[in-house]
């Protein structure tokens, strides 16, 4: 884009005007609502060129002042281009610290900082006189009276400066963890205005006085142009650095970090490989298992290495395939085997008769020695031979359910475990034959020489698989810590107001625009705010 000429006829006065549209609805009565329809002034600019000057100093290849104004009027075809103004008065931001010092006699207005001898940033709460001599200050974020002016403590800085609020930019976010500072400018620290064009490079970035590294810490500048939900700049601006997003199938290894589509960071705390599609992220602080298995069921049928997750975040395979208890088994997590679906799982407030048995889930047998009523929750059982109380029942360990052994003596109700993972328990008490039977997996009889056996349904047997990708929230992105401060010298972007300009010959190879020679030449030059293209 290219810039208005720098031509020494330029002269006084110029006019400078800032001017916004309000739509002002007025009662009979007088009351009035208003409201504006720009945020950002649109500017004006009157300009007089006393003389512009069209002979050339060095033959006839030169371009003259005159011939160089004309000539950049009509490559904008009037109006119609948009152009950089350079305005001598109003063209920087910055520095972005200062290392102002304590001064006697000042009077000091609300928001003027000084840099005391301990480099604490000292503020103005109240706006006064200085006194005659340096007051002690406070430096633990308390106020110091001074004069009639009074500072408060905002805290230490190094002696190369604090932030300066007149070069400070805000810090905005998109809802979902994503943090932007607009380019804007200030006239008093009361008004600000987006910056649309950049006249050379973004000076050094700081946030509350710390440097921050382009590329790492932030990126940018971008624009100009920025659309957030509720915010619009049409300036430029950068972007704060977050965590990148989830991947599909990624290694994450410990402690590494990603924003969740709801701007939460998330925190590797065991690492692993993400699944294939994103999971829905705890947002309260609590962990997320990366993965898309499903949970135990209740009396669900498995299929052999069928896989779950269980409530640790372990995957469970099984092994056998079967069908599932009705309540869900404490897994193993160290790699081993998890027992169940045995006829009649442990139960809550369950009342059960002496001699009943149900298979723990370490896959002990456990009888009960006393009747009564199970309690809640389910307890720990005792898979050392002992006993377990449960609220009013006692539970005898009988042990891991054995092989059959051939020619073996089998009690009433004695249990075996079939090859086919089958619990298989003695009907009719006798000895078993010299080789193993084909014992009957749905649910019927087997006779095995003078032994009767009873099928009591398959045994599901899980296998720890180890646990998956675990993150832990880590809360709302909170972005990055203000005042962020910078410095940079900008353009207005603009363009002529009219499509037609005067400019009046005087003397030979003398021309004016609005000078005090001109006569009947439209009075002066005027420019005015080229807004960038919508978002």
């Amino acid at each position: 884009m290219l810039t208005f000429p720098v031509l020494p006829g330029l002269t006084f006065t110029v006019v400078k005007t800032p001017e916004f549209n309000t739509l002002d609805q007025v009662a009979p009565n007088f009351y009035s609502v208003r409201i504006a329809q720009s945020i950002n002034p649109f500017w004006h600019w009157t300009f007089i060129f006393d003389v512009l000057r069209d002979y050339t100093t060095a033959g006839y290849n030169t371009i003259t002042e005159t011939r160089m104004l004309l000539g950049f009027f009509n490559s904008m075809r009037g109006k119609q281009g948009s152009f950089l103004y350079t305005d001598p008065t109003d063209n920087s931001v910055g520095p972005a610290r200062l290392t102002t010092a304590w001064q006697a006699h000042l009077y000091v207005q609300v928001g003027t900082g000084v840099l005391d001898s301990a480099n604490h940033w000292q503020q103005v709460q109240t706006a006064g006189t200085t006194g005659s001599t340096i007051p002690t200050f406070n430096h633990a974020g308390s106020t110091t009276t001074d004069g009639t002016a009074i500072w408060l403590d905002m805290g230490t800085y190094s002696s190369a400066g604090f932030p300066n609020l007149l070069a400070s930019l805000p810090i905005v976010n998109d809802g979902a963890g994503n943090y932007y500072s607009p380019l804007q400018r200030t006239l008093s620290g009361l008004d600000w205005e987006d910056v649309t064009d950049l006249a050379g490079a973004l000076g050094a970035v700081y946030a509350n006085g710390v440097l921050k590294t382009p590329g790492t810490d932030y990126t940018g500048p971008f624009g100009p142009g920025l659309g957030l939900p509720l915010y619009s700049y049409m300036g430029m601006y950068i972007k704060w650095a977050a965590p990148p997003l989830w991947q599909t199938s990624h290694a994450y290894a410990l402690a590494a970090q990603i924003l969740d589509p709801n701007g939460h960071i998330q925190q590797v705390s065991l690492a692993g490989t993400s699944g294939g599609s994103i999971p829905v992220f705890n947002a309260t602080g609590g962990v997320t298992y990366d993965s898309t298995l499903l949970g135990w069921q209740v009396m669900n049928t498995y299929a052999p290495a069928d896989q779950i997750l269980d409530y640790a975040g372990h995957i469970q395979h099984t092994s056998t395939g079967g069908t599932s208890g009705g309540i869900n088994p404490v897994f193993n997590h160290a790699g081993g085997f998890t027992y169940e679906g045995w006829r009649i799982p442990w139960q809550t407030s369950y009342v059960y008769a002496l001699g009943k048995q149900i298979l723990d889930s370490a896959g002990h047998i456990q009888q009960v020695t006393t009747a009564g009523t199970s309690g809640v929750p389910r307890p720990v059982f005792n898979d050392s031979g002992s006993t377990t109380t449960d609220n009013t029942v006692v539970w005898q360990d009988e042990g891991f359910i054995p092989a059959w052994v051939a020619g073996n003596t089998y009690a009433l109700g004695t249990n075996i475990l079939d090859p086919a993972g089958h619990i298989q328990q003695v009907t009719t008490a006798g000895t078993s034959g010299g080789t193993i039977p084909t014992f009957n997996d749905l649910g019927s009889n087997t006779t095995d020489n003078t032994v009767v056996w009873l099928d009591l349904n398959i045994m599901l047997v899980w296998r720890d698989n180890g646990q998956v990708l675990t993150w832990q929230d880590g809360g709302y992105n909170s972005g990055p810590v203000g005042p962020i401060t910078t410095s940079f010298n900008f353009y207005f972007r603009v363009r002529f107001e009219m499509d037609d300009q005067d400019f009046e010959q005087f003397m030979q190879y003398l021309w004016t625009i609005g000078g005090s020679e001109g006569a009947g030449g439209r009075g002066s030059l005027k420019l005015c705010t080229a807004r960038p293209t919508p978002l």
